[in-house]
C-alpha cells in the first residue's frame, strides 16, 4: 500500500490528465477516519469560480517564478501574447500564447502537456498539440547544451500542426524574454480569454 507522500511524489511527475487518478488513489488509500482525510485536495472546481478565473489567476501567479531566465514567467507569457496579438494572430491563438508556459505554477518539468490539457477543451487539436510539444520544438535552440537531442522535434515533421509549432517556438516564445520589451498588461488580454474559454 502507498503512503500518502508516496502518492504525492509519483503525482509531481504526472500530467493533470492523470490528477483524477492520483488524487483518488490518495484518498481511497487513507482510512475514513484519518485527519489527513479532510486534507487531501479533490480535483473539484471551486465554488462560484468560472475557468476563465482559474486561467487568469493561475497567469497572475507566474509573476515571482523566475527559472533562471532574465524575466520572470508572467512577464514572459505577456510578451510572447503580445508577440502574437501584434502579429494578427487568432484570439485562440494569442490565448494559447499567453497561457504556454501556465503550469510553470505547478511544475517545470512537464509544463507543457499540463497546459495544454488546461487549455484543450477551448482549443483546436493542432494549438493542443503545439502546446503539449513546444518544449521539444523550443528544444532545438539549446538541447545539444544540455546533453539532449536538439532534432527531437524532427519526429513530428509530418504532423498538421508542425508549422505552427516551428513559428510558435521561433517567432512568439524565442524572442519574449527581453527586460526592456514593450508588451501589453494582462488586463488587456482578459476580454481574449473570456472570448476562446467563456465568461
Amino acid at each position: 500500500m502507498k503512503t500518502l507522500n508516496q502518492s504525492r511524489r509519483e503525482f509531481l511527475g504526472t500530467s493533470v490528465a492523470t490528477t483524477v487518478t492520483a488524487f483518488a488513489a490518495v484518498t481511497i488509500l487513507l482510512p475514513a477516519s484519518s485527519a489527513l482525510a479532510d486534507t487531501v485536495p479533490t480535483c473539484a472546481p471551486p465554488k462560484n469560480v468560472t475557468p476563465s478565473e482559474e486561467i487568469i489567476q493561475n497567469l497572475r501567479d507566474l509573476k515571482n517564478i523566475w527559472h533562471g531566465f532574465p524575466v520572470d514567467q508572467l512577464t514572459h507569457a505577456l510578451q510572447t501574447a503580445t508577440l502574437a496579438k501584434r502579429a494578427g494572430e487568432s484570439s485562440e491563438m494569442i490565448v494559447a500564447a499567453l497561457c504556454h508556459d501556465m503550469a510553470k505554477t505547478i511544475s517545470a518539468f512537464n509544463h507543457e502537456e499540463m497546459a495544454a490539457e488546461m487549455l484543450k477543451p477551448y482549443v483546436s487539436s493542432d494549438v493542443f498539440n503545439m502546446l503539449k510539444y513546444h518544449g521539444i520544438f523550443q528544444g532545438r535552440f539549446f538541447w545539444d547544451e544540455i546533453d539532449r537531442d536538439p532534432n527531437t522535434y524532427l519526429k513530428f515533421r509530418d504532423q498538421a500542426w508542425y508549422d505552427l509549432a516551428m513559428k510558435f517556438t521561433e517567432i512568439y516564445d524565442k524572442p519574449a524574454f527581453k527586460t526592456n520589451a514593450d508588451f501589453d498588461s494582462l488586463e488587456k488580454f482578459i476580454p481574449i480569454i473570456f472570448d476562446v474559454v467563456g465568461v
